[in-house]
């Protein structure tokens, strides 16, 4: 019971990161440069989704880590989701 705790809380562990690094290069952009950071933050949301697939592809391998390795995809799909959402948002409200 204890290691079926301790699997689930680095689950969370692994999108709670991602999503905090999501966010934090949101506030980034957004303060950056308000008028035209949404390119930049493409391109950031492209580079860790292409990580976490990178991740994910090498815990595979792994056998240590082959549990984790459908946790790093999922996470990189889900900031892809969320990060498109997020770019489509920014370039047709145009936030001032």
């Amino acid at each position: 019971m204890d290691q079926e705790k301790k699997g689930t809380r680095l689950d969370w562990q692994i999108v709670g990161i991602n999503l905090l690094i999501l966010i934090i290069y949101n506030l980034i952009c957004k303060i950056a440069d308000s008028r035209d950071g949404w390119g930049i933050l493409m391109l950031l949301i492209a580079f860790q989704v292409f990580t976490c697939v990178v991740i994910a592809i090498s815990c595979f391998f792994i056998p240590k880590f082959k549990q984790v390795a459908l946790k790093w995809f999922l996470s990189g799909l889900m900031i892809l989701v969320i990060g498109f959402s997020t770019c489509v948002t920014l370039y047709k409200i145009e936030i001032p």
